[in-house]
């Protein structure tokens, strides 16, 4: 049975709240100024931030202290917020003294210029780049010795069963983590596990590691505890077909030391030609001229799947293991039950809280 180091405290950065690091920078828009969308993102360190800070604004209304009116988009029109309406944002930022001509700001006399901000997500970003270098492409030798011709994990009382993780959500900060262990030979789920918690970092492309592995850990705690902690674990995401190399099937293989495969149901990196695939045929994913993953048309689907190794594999035990657990779905059999298991126990605990709900209105 594989297993975990005694903490993760070290393995693991600090995760900002970037709400409100949101809100300090928002409150720097001085009157007569406005910022965009991407100038925010930029300022919390990543552009791929952007879409995050248009989906708090919307949920924000504007105060004194905290004037989200005070935010456009990238061409000056106003926003989408839920609060108010374009002609109550338009009557606010007129109050500012901004003019607002044809539902739009003119940037080049009134976008802010600069912002007081230590990027957290600059910080994170580099922190993955340092913890890239640690990733490993290597099977360790106890498993790949383990590996016998018809793909069974033999040597211990789990040694014919792979596991799985995948993560649902309730609510946009509060999710459902699944554990899944399926039978190698026959992808039967043979057996599961479920933790459900708040999540506090934002979707934000790039940085899924940082919103997901936070609730998986303990849930991994648990499974160890109950000595069902598989060697080899497929994780719903990518591995090192990242734009750093630290996907969150990489990011989770550094902190917990398992061999783990991403498995991805878009392409965020690379270059691949599947025209004229057949199903259940590969094709390698080129970025710079290398290799770094493989898609796969599955037999039950015309979407591919894009798959790397995440730590402690290699790309062609990864690309063997997926294919030879694609047979009945379009994903792998352990991301396919830890899917279907999330997604199950996310439903039961909002069907639990919309019946609470009702009670106490009665």
């Amino acid at each position: 049975m594989a297993k975990l180091p005694p903490s993760f405290a070290d393995a693991m950065p600090e995760i900002p709240d970037l709400p409100a690091a949101l809100r300090l920078l928002v409150e720097q828009i001085p009157p007569g100024r406005v910022a965009t969308y991407g100038q925010l993102a930029e300022a919390l360190g990543s552009s791929h931030a952007a879409k995050w800070v248009a989906s708090w604004l919307i949920e924000e209304p504007p105060t004194a202290r905290c004037p989200t009116h005070r935010v456009v988009r990238a061409d000056g029109s106003l926003g989408d917020y839920r609060a108010r309406s374009a002609a109550d944002q338009a009557a606010l930022l007129e109050a500012d003294g901004i003019a607002v001509v044809s539902g739009k700001v003119d940037l080049s006399r009134h976008a802010v210029e600069k912002f007081q901000s230590n990027a957290p997500l600059q910080s994170l970003a580099d922190w993955q780049t340092t913890v890239a270098e640690q990733v490993s492409l290597v099977l360790p030798a106890a498993i790949r010795d383990q590996l016998n011709g018809n793909g069974n994990i033999a040597g211990d009382e789990l040694g014919h069963l792979v596991g799985g993780v995948d993560v649902s959500y309730t609510t946009s900060t509060r999710a459902v983590a699944a554990y899944v262990l399926v039978d190698i030979n026959t992808g039967e789920l043979v057996w599961s596990a479920t933790h459900e918690q708040e999540v506090r970092f934002p979707y934000i492309s790039g940085f899924l590691a940082l919103r997901e592995i936070p609730i998986i850990l303990p849930l991994l705690e648990t499974v160890k505890s109950a000595g069902k902690l598989a060697p080899i674990l497929f994780v719903d995401g990518h591995g090192t077909l990242h734009r750093r190399k630290m996907g969150i099937a990489s990011h989770l293989g550094i902190v917990t030391g398992l061999s783990t495969i991403g498995v991805g149901k878009t392409l965020s990196l690379g270059q691949v030609d599947m025209e004229e695939v057949e199903p259940g045929e590969t094709r390698p994913i080129i970025h710079d001229g290398q290799v770094v993953g493989t898609a796969l048309r599955p037999f039950t689907s015309k979407k591919p799947l894009y798959f790397s190794p995440g730590h402690r594999m290699d790309l062609a035990t990864a690309t063997d293991l997926v294919c030879r657990l694609n047979q009945a779905h379009r994903l792998p059999d352990p991301t396919y039950w830890a899917d279907r298991l999330s997604r199950a126990a996310a439903r039961l605990l909002q069907s639990a809280e919309s019946n609470e709900k009702n009670s106490s209105e009665l």
